[in-house]
């Protein structure tokens, strides 16, 4: 989707990291979470090739909610409105998200995580946009560069993994960067659009691909038909003469070669096209400041568990006591990284005291084991925390009644569950399966930084574990820079007293 082709024109000035290394290098920076909006349009697109199991697209959904709060990202997802341009690539888009079934559910799942969902009265690229452009978010996670066109500062996408499993990299694109190094703005690029194809035209000029299109882009052409009246004909004639006449003779140098072949049809520009990405149906900025105002003090709310038990037993087929333990087994990891960031808020806003504190980061962690730097992240200090699932998840399991699980897929294809969860390896057939206990301890790598700021105490203890079993170590190797930096005064405010 998108503008055919511009995605690897733009691949030069896009940057590719973790995901994890993002979120975890913005908390540090600005003390909260990384804030996105989601332009949920495309993920429900995606998630109707979804196969395999029990309601697939509910069930990848919400494997996607697992990961992203499972890092220090707080989300907003924003549902197409009616007000939508009528088509779009070739097809009839004129209902929109908020008519649909599958809508209502997504929106389900989405509350039961806690988390917010905007519907905009129009597309939600251009809103989703707009929310960037406002402060509400800090990026766009979308699949294509399309929100710069409606205004975006910064937009994002993930990288298809070559490795099995959940994406763990995403390429950002910065509108700055794209200007400086690329010499686009956003008319550039809705020229782009027009010319070699976009949502709302697929075709574009005959014979205009992206890479012409960028050059007349580069040329200001894109500025200077976005500074015309849509009533001056008579400009906008000039505007498209002038154009055709560059194309043939290239006589300033804008392009590469003479396009003899490249037609400009009179028809050319399509000024509804235009607007759409002009002027796209929005939210006023008063709506989108109110709820950014809301937003800001209230983002993420607790998961709801009983609610969330009763849909997977609903929709996914996860029934009996087998069902309940695979809940807490999943949704553990993000509910305990949830717990640390709002134990993070509770320490800033100073309401706890010392005991509080070791109450509950006991009650939180039971055990730090070791640290790494690994590659998923892009090398950022990770701690090997140990947890009970059961304390974490806070589900009652005690009135599940029990019934016989089945261990084997008898050769089915992997579905979602088992990319997340990561199947058996092939061959394991004869070797005993250990059934799962929440109640014991399990480990999670977790960023060192969300550790420390949810748990300055554990991370203390297991530093001076380090020391005392290393004393000629120098510590520097094996403690984080951001121990002595950020965080100092925060830990140092909760360290126990030797006297």
């Amino acid at each position: 989707m998108g503008i055919r082709g511009l995605n690897e024109e733009l691949r030069s000035c896009g940057e590719t990291q973790a995901l994890a290394k993002l979120a975890i290098d913005h908390l540090e920076k600005t003390g909260r979470p990384l804030r996105i909006a989601v332009d949920i349009s495309i993920w429900m697109f995606q998630l109707r090739s979804a196969q395999g199991g029990f309601s697939p697209e509910l069930r990848t959904l919400f494997y996607r909610l697992i990961r992203l709060l499972s890092l220090a990202i707080e989300p907003i997802f924003v549902f197409d409105g009616p007000n939508k341009p009528k088509t779009k690539r070739n097809k009839n888009s004129a209902r929109s998200d908020t008519a649909s079934a599958a809508t209502a559910q997504a929106k389900r799942i989405i509350r039961m995580f806690g988390l917010p969902f905007h519907d905009a009265p129009g597309e939600a690229e251009a809103e989703c946009a707009l929310l960037q452009q406002r402060g509400v978010v800090d990026a766009v996670l979308s699949e294509d560069v399309d929100t710069i066109m409606f205004g975006c500062m910064h937009t994002m996408r993930f990288v298809r993994s070559q490795r099995p499993g959940q994406p763990t990299h995403i390429i950002s694109h910065r509108a700055d960067r794209i200007r400086e190094e690329q010499q686009l703005d956003r008319e550039g690029m809705v020229l782009i659009a027009l010319l070699s194809g976009g949502d709302y035209d697929t075709d574009g000029v005959e014979n205009c691909g992206v890479k012409v299109a960028s050059e007349a882009a580069r040329a200001g052409f894109g500025r200077s038909l976005c500074a015309l009246k849509a009533a001056d004909s008579d400009g906008i004639r000039r505007w498209r003469e002038n154009l055709q006449h560059e194309l043939a003779t290239n006589e300033s140098r804008f392009f590469r070669q003479r396009h003899k072949a490249l037609k400009i049809p009179d028809s050319f520009p399509n000024l509804e096209i235009l607007r759409y990405y002009t002027h796209p149906v929005v939210s006023s900025s008063q709506k989108i400041d109110q709820l950014g105002r809301l937003l800001a003090s209230n983002w993420a709310k607790p998961i709801i568990i009983t609610e969330m038990r009763h849909l997977t037993e609903e929709f996914f087929d996860w029934g009996f006591k087998g069902g309940a333990l695979k809940l807490i087994r999943v949704i553990s990891p993000c509910i305990f990284v949830q717990k640390l960031l709002q134990l993070s808020r509770d320490s800033q806003n100073d309401s706890l005291c010392i005991e509080e504190r070791e109450k509950r980061e006991a009650g939180l962690i039971k055990k730090i084991k070791s640290r790494r730097l690994h590659e998923s992240t892009d090398h950022i200090p990770e701690l090997r925390v140990e947890y009970i699932p059961l304390d974490i998840a806070g589900l009652d399991i005690s009135h599940e009644r029990e019934a016989e699980i089945i261990t084997t897929r008898n050769g089915l294809a992997t579905n979602s569950d088992d990319e997340f969860l990561a199947s058996a390896a092939d061959g394991d057939a004869e070797k005993p399966v250990k059934v799962y206990d929440p109640s014991v301890g399990t480990l999670a790598w977790v960023p060192e930084l969300l550790v420390r700021l949810g748990a300055p105490l554990a991370v203390e203890d297991f530093d001076e574990t380090i020391h005392q079993d290393s004393p000629c170590t120098d510590t520097s190797q094996t403690t984080s820079p951001i121990t002595a930096t950020f965080f100092k005064p925060q830990i140092t405010a909760y360290t126990r007293s030797l006297d």
